[in-house]
């Protein structure tokens, strides 16, 4: 599988008609086929990746029946979709387009095959488990959603009014030690008033 691109899958899966009348939000339910069954998660990503960059009017040509296709207008559908998949991919990431071999990419280049940018939207996907701290153990069956919604979410067993529960225990830190100043100085005031010295002051200024 590796080596074959985004659009050669979405051709040969289109040619076995394994698209036809499949609602897009079903993508990942599209049965695999050798060579890509070898891999099937990563295939079902790339499928899941896909279905969540395309319009709905480009779903309808993919899904419709083979009669009511026109050749070229797939073949430019599927160059399409495999250019938005990618740049898709570089927003989750948080990756700049014109600058794809920063370090989040670890140094490689974000190429079109099934393989690869099956595997990114494996990482991705564990990156939205660890963030919102969801307790699933399969990553792939996490939904893909856009990297602005995923940080704008407070992690699961975030209490109510806190965004995230490092800034809850911060507060909380910063809560008790201002109660401690608080404690401490009113200690301090107090043992400054008992003193010996204040209160021979004290005597001093009665007897005056």
């Amino acid at each position: 599988m590796r080596g074959i691109s985004t659009a050669v899958m979405l051709k040969q899966f289109c040619k076995k008609l394994l698209f036809l009348g499949v609602p897009q939000d079903k993508a990942n339910e599209i049965g695999i086929f050798p060579p890509y069954s070898t891999s099937k998660f990563l295939a079902r990503n790339v499928l899941e990746l896909v279905a969540c960059v395309m319009p709905k009017e480009d779903w309808a040509i993919l899904s419709a029946q083979p009669s009511q296709q026109d050749p070229e207008v797939l073949k430019a559908l599927f160059a399409r979709v495999e250019h938005n998949a990618m740049k898709e991919m570089l927003a989750f990431e948080a990756r700049a387009e014109d600058n794809p071999n920063d370090n989040k990419s670890g140094g490689r280049k974000l190429e079109p095959d099934v393989t690869g940018l099956g595997k990114r939207v494996n990482v991705y996907k564990k990156w939205i488990k660890d963030r919102l701290l969801l307790d699933t153990k399969d990553a792939s069956m996490i939904p893909l959603q856009a990297r602005s919604a995923v940080l704008v979410q407070p992690p699961v067993g975030t209490p109510p009014g806190n965004h995230s529960v490092a800034r809850m225990f911060a507060a909380r830190k910063k809560k008790e030690a201002t109660l401690q100043a608080q404690e401490d100085t009113s200690k301090a005031a107090s043992e400054l008033e008992n003193s010996p010295e204040v209160t021979a002051d004290i005597r001093e200024e009665h007897c005056l």
